[in-house]
C-alpha cells in the first residue's frame, strides 16, 4: 500500500509538472500575432484602427463573406466587418467587448448576424479558432473555460496553444517585420461558385447538425449582450443572410425554435432579413455567399435600411 501511494504521488507530481510546462509554453502562442498574415487574426488585431463607426458588423464567417463595407463607404456610412469563423454568442461577446475597450468613440450601431448555425453545436469552436488568445487584451485558456463553462474544450485548447508556443519559440519573437494591413475593412471575398461536387464533398461536415437542439442558453447570452450594449447607448440590430442549403441539415424542431428566436429579436431589437432573389451563382458552398452574393445582399441591406448618399 505504501509503495502504491509513493508511485501515485510521483505520477501526480509528474502530471502536474507536465501541465505547468504545457501552460507556460502555451503563453507564447500569441507573441507574433500583430505580424500575422492570417486574415482572422488581422481582423482582431487591427479592429481598433476602425473607429467612430456608424455600423459594426459582428458575426461568423457568413458575415465576412457576405457584407462588403465598400458599398457603405460609397454612401458615407462608416462600417467594419468583424466576422470571426464559427463565432457564436461567446465569441461575439469577446470581440465586441475587446473592440469597445479600445474605441475612442462607441459605434452608433452593432449589427449581430443571426442564423441557425449561431445557436448550434458548431458555434464558438475555440480549439479550431482560439480568438481569445489574439484579442488586444488576451484571455487565458483557463479563464475562458471557467467563464463559459466549456471545460471539455480545455485539453484541445491547451494542446493548440502549446504547439503554437513551440513554433513561436523556435522561430523567435518578431520585432522588426512590417505589419500587413487589413484589406476591405474585414470583408473577405470569394470568386468560387458552388456546384454539386462542392456540396457532395463537404456535406459530411453538416450531417451531425440534424441531431442538434437549439441552445437556448446561447440565445439568452446574446440577448444579455445586446441589452448591455443598449445600456451603453449603442443601438443593436440583428441581420440574417441567405445560405444555400444550410437549412436542409437542421431538423424541423430546431428550425421551428429558430423562428421563435427570430420573432423575439424582431420585436425587441429589430431585424434585417436579407432575402433577395438568389441563384447558385451567388454562393461558394453549402452556407456561404461568394462575392456576387455579397454584392447583392449588401445592396439589399442598404435598400432595406433606406440609407442614402449624403
Amino acid at each position: 500500500m505504501k509503495r502504491f501511494l509513493i508511485y501515485t504521488s510521483i505520477f501526480l507530481s509528474i502530471l502536474i509538472l507536465f501541465g505547468v510546462m504545457v501552460a507556460f509554453v502555451g503563453r507564447f502562442d500569441n507573441v507574433n500575432a500583430v505580424y500575422s498574415d492570417n486574415g482572422n487574426i488581422k481582423r482582431i488585431k487591427q479592429k481598433a484602427n476602425f473607429d467612430s463607426l456608424d455600423i459594426l458588423f459582428v458575426g461568423n464567417s457568413y458575415c465576412y463573406s457576405g457584407i462588403n463595407p465598400a458599398y457603405f463607404d460609397s454612401i458615407n456610412i462608416q462600417t467594419f466587418n468583424l466576422g470571426i469563423p464559427t463565432a457564436g454568442p461567446y465569441i461575439y461577446e469577446l470581440v465586441v467587448d475587446d473592440y469597445l475597450r479600445d474605441a475612442k468613440h462607441l459605434p452608433e450601431n452593432v449589427f449581430f448576424l443571426i442564423s441557425p448555425m449561431t445557436f448550434s453545436s458548431k458555434a464558438d469552436n475555440f480549439p479550431a479558432y482560439p480568438i481569445h488568445r489574439y484579442l488586444n487584451q488576451p484571455i487565458s485558456n483557463e479563464k475562458l473555460v471557467l467563464e463559459y463553462g466549456i471545460v471539455d474544450q480545455y485539453v484541445n485548447l491547451s494542446k493548440k496553444s502549446f504547439v503554437k508556443g513551440i513554433e513561436n519559440l523556435k522561430s523567435g519573437i518578431i520585432t522588426t517585420a512590417a505589419i500587413s494591413p487589413l484589406e476591405n475593412k474585414g470583408y473577405s471575398p470569394s470568386d468560387v461558385v458552388v456546384n454539386d461536387s462542392i456540396v457532395k464533398n463537404s456535406e459530411s461536415l453538416y450531417l451531425d447538425l440534424l441531431k442538434n437542439k437549439l441552445n437556448q442558453d446561447y440565445v439568452q447570452h446574446l440577448m444579455d449582450l445586446s441589452d448591455r450594449l443598449l445600456a451603453k447607448g449603442v443601438k443593436v440590430t440583428y441581420f440574417e443572410l441567405p445560405t444555400y442549403k444550410l437549412k436542409n441539415y437542421f431538423n424541423p424542431d430546431y428550425l421551428e425554435d429558430y423562428e421563435g428566436v427570430i420573432e423575439a429579436v424582431l420585436e425587441k431589437y429589430g431585424l434585417v432579413r436579407i432575402s433577395p432573389n438568389m441563384s447558385d451563382l451567388n454562393y461558394r458552398n453549402i452556407d456561404h455567399l461568394n462575392a456576387n452574393g455579397a454584392t447583392k445582399c449588401t445592396l439589399e441591406m442598404i435598400r432595406q435600411l433606406n440609407l442614402k448618399k449624403d
